[in-house]
């Protein structure tokens, strides 16, 4: 998977280079060049990360705005502001949110790579579907829309679901479970229409899998069940 991830690392430049890595050189907010939707999501995670360092609850009520009543951060599709204490001590807010989809990107490739690697798909179409994922044109063209970078979220919530499922390693398991919990938890926070897609698809597969495969799903629930009350 090294080789993959260098991969990823190098098609990540190769289409960001102008996007996202000049500002680790040159911060293009000092001159004004940040505006718009990225500069007001940036301004919430800022807010985020402040209230998180402070000692406050991050996700309660801020009257930075509206005030006096006020706005609840975790409701603002701010979750990157609890990632920034990793790099926001050295760097502004433009250059760390800027590194932080960067990372994104990657993380989301990787993702895919390893979820098709997971479900027996040839490793070179593997790498190839990775890539097409993290750069989706969906994306793209949405430049300023920071919150929508976030698609990693998807391969790896069932990336861990997988492995949950098929493997009979009890620190696998709870290692799976802990992934797949954060994910679950952590779309919510990054992007509410993401958490609400993440829903919609754990329904259709679970309709799917009950419709089309009921009797093997009434057996492994059962199963399920018993080795639980043991």
């Amino acid at each position: 998977m090294i080789l993959e991830i260098i991969g990823y690392f190098l098609i990540n430049i190769f289409f960001n280079i102008n996007l996202f890595w000049r500002d680790l050189f040159f911060d293009s907010s000092k001159i004004g060049a940040v505006h718009g939707e990225v500069l007001a999501y940036e301004w919430t995670i800022e807010k985020l990360y402040q209230t998180f360092i402070s000692g406050h609850n991050p996700f309660g009520i801020s009257k930075a705005m509206l005030y006096p009543f006020g706005f609840n951060l975790g409701l603002l599709d701010a979750g990157y502001g609890l990632i920034f204490p990793l790099f926001r001590p050295f760097l502004s807010t433009h250059q760390t949110m800027s590194i932080i989809i960067t990372l994104s990107l990657i993380l989301a490739s990787v993702g895919m790579c390893l979820l098709l690697r997971k479900l027996n798909v040839n490793k070179i179409i593997s790498f190839i579907i990775g890539a097409a994922f993290g750069y989706m044109t969906f994306l793209m063209v949405r430049g300023g829309h920071l919150n929508y970078w976030c698609q990693f979220v998807f391969p790896w919530f069932y990336y861990f679901a997988i492995v949950f499922f098929i493997t009979k390693n009890k620190r696998k398991k709870i290692l799976s479970t802990i992934g797949l919990s954060f994910f679950f938890v952590i779309t919510l926070w990054l992007n509410f229409y993401y958490f609400i897609f993440l829903l919609i698809s754990i329904f259709s597969l679970l309709s799917f899998y009950f419709i089309f495969y009921n009797k093997l799903f009434i057996k492994k629930l059962k199963r399920r069940t018993i080795e639980k009350l043991r």
